[in-house]
């Protein structure tokens, strides 16, 4: 956040599991003017993955303490995994039901058409710049997967050389609105 502040620009957050002791980045974020998304309670697909109520029972979870923090309720959503994983392949269709039905019920899900490469804690600072410049171009539109810096320490030292290099081609750095349009990945599964 406190980059994000440095170079002025907004970004998206997608919190997941409830975790008291970080209650306040969630709500700073919210308070700063980032979008603060949902994504998901438990991590582990043979969770989350299992059946549609169980998927529902987590993202209700999840959507309460986002509301609970910021004092608004998200319709915003990244899958875990993103809409193409293959991590739910155990249940075939579930992911073609849900992402149906997370629209039907008025959610706005997102994948990303930009990964840092960020999820591996084998990918250097220098891997992440280059995995995020080498796609963007001037004059595109982009959602680019990042995580948070708990458990990611080398997005920390990325982050800046990335926002240096969108701010040299002029880009515009914004926060996903409900008015975003959406960036979905083929559902595999």
């Amino acid at each position: 956040l406190d980059i994000l502040n440095r170079y002025n620009v907004k970004a998206s957050f997608f919190v997941g599991k409830k975790v008291d002791t970080l209650k306040y980045i969630m709500t700073r974020a919210h308070d700063e003017g980032h979008t603060v998304g949902l994504h998901a309670y438990s991590h582990t697909a043979s969770v989350i993955y299992a059946n549609t109520d169980i998927f529902f029972y987590y993202l209700y979870k999840v959507q309460d303490w986002v509301e609970s923090a910021t004092g608004e309720k998200s319709f915003l959503y990244r899958f875990p995994g993103g809409s193409s994983n293959t991590s739910s392949n155990f249940n075939p269709g579930i992911m073609t039901t849900l992402t149906r039905m997370v629209q039907e019920k008025g959610f706005h899900y997102f994948d990303w058409n930009v990964s840092s490469g960020d999820g591996s804690s084998t990918t250097t600072a220098a891997q992440m710049v280059t995995n995020v410049t080498k796609k963007i171009k001037p004059g595109g539109s982009y959602v680019v997967l990042m995580h948070d810096s708990l458990s990611h320490t080398n997005t920390v030292e990325a982050l800046p050389q990335i926002l240096d290099y969108l701010q040299s081609i002029g880009a515009q750095v914004l926060p996903i609105t409900m008015d975003t349009p959406q960036v979905h990945h083929h559902v595999a599964n």
